[in-house]
């Protein structure tokens, strides 16, 4: 082999080598950004959300406006369930999961960044029925990161601008992603249903709470007068009057074998929520971002070629270089891995 080839084979195998190295580097950026990153964006969702719900709920227990002259009808205001995928639905706490989070309407891609999910196809928590909460177990915040710690017997408390409920946990268990039945209903029965990733870092299984109404403390504002007809998601259980309840724990039983009514789950993501490509919007910007850091790379290579013709150590030219484009790459690599995380399946 003559020099000329020779040196031409070396240059071939170092460029491949240092692509592969910062195609090394990227990828494990990108694991960091889905293992914390995303938990930044949830963060500041929960932050927004859990002012929403308060302004919510400030406007449900709001005593009728008795000083506009109108006079008083005695009819309170419609309960009706959020209109967007985003909007505050309700505050869960677990203590033995430290979960204490804003529920959301909707399982799609886009909401479960920004907290746990409410199935929309089940009936609203504290109402008749199994209401169902997705949420992830290991990205965007994990909200249901140690929800593995929840055992029979412990509590799961739910507020929503109709009251405050306690459900205590009845069965734990683990399923493959296609047993959508664990989410099918009675309407004579007061439950509800967790879901999450199972293990932790895999949407290999499913981890299950099922969980039975066992108090219930109603907004009396609400619940002490006749509300108009509630807007509610196609196929919830239509509200009722909920009184004051108290079940002892020891008569609360596990899931019996009475058959449940089917309920229309067949367009329930349980088994992918998000997967590739799942967010078509988000693919122009992904590629826009990534060539912006392509370019930035070159300036990068320029400005340290042009360094080095000022300075006398190439180590010092490549740090000036590379302190030049750091903060814009930064940005544009946070942002590129924002964008391409839309394309890729949820990693639980």
């Amino acid at each position: 082999m003559s020099p000329r080839s020779r040196s031409v084979v070396n240059t071939a195998i170092g460029i491949a080598g240092k692509t592969l190295v910062w195609a090394g580097l990227l990828l494990l950026g990108l694991v960091a950004y889905q293992l914390w990153g995303t938990g930044l964006e949830t963060q500041r969702a929960q932050n927004r959300l859990e002012d929403e719900f308060e302004q919510l709920l400030d406007e449900a227990t709001a005593p009728p406006d008795t000083d506009s002259g109108a006079p008083t009808t005695g009819v309170a205001p419609p309960v009706t369930a959020p209109s967007r995928p985003t909007k505050a639905l309700a505050l869960i706490r677990i203590p033995t999961a430290g979960v204490s989070d804003i529920v959301v309407a909707g399982v799609s891609a886009s909401a479960l960044r920004q907290g746990p999910g409410h199935v929309p196809e089940t009936p609203l928590p504290g109402r008749p029925g199994n209401s169902a909460i997705a949420g992830h177990r290991s990205s965007y915040g994990a909200p249901f990161g140690d929800l593995d710690r929840v055992k029979k017997g412990d509590a799961v408390e739910i507020t929503t601008v109709e009251g405050q409920f306690t459900y205590t946990v009845t069965e734990v268990e683990i399923v493959k992603p296609t047993r959508t039945d664990v989410m099918a209903t009675t309407s004579s029965k007061k439950t509800l249903t967790l879901i999450t990733c199972h293990p932790r870092y895999s949407t290999d299984k499913r981890l299950i709470v099922h969980a039975r109404l066992t108090s219930s403390e109603p907004n009396t504002t609400l619940s002490s007068t006749t509300a108009p007809q509630t807007t509610l998601p196609s196929g919830t259980v239509p509200p009722d009057t909920i009184p004051v309840e108290t079940i002892p724990v020891e008569e609360v039983s596990p899931i019996d074998g009475t058959e449940p009514t089917a309920i229309p789950i067949d367009a329930i993501p349980i088994d992918e929520v998000g997967g590739w490509f799942s967010d078509t919007k988000a693919i122009l910007p992904t590629i826009l971002l990534g060539l912006g850091l392509v370019a930035l790379a070159v300036v990068a290579h320029f400005l340290r070629r042009l360094f080095a013709r000022k300075v006398s150590r190439s180590f010092v030219a490549r740090v000036l270089a590379y302190a030049v484009v750091a903060i814009p790459f930064v940005v544009t690599l946070f942002f590129f891995y924002r964008f391409l995380n839309f394309l890729l399946p949820a990693p639980g």
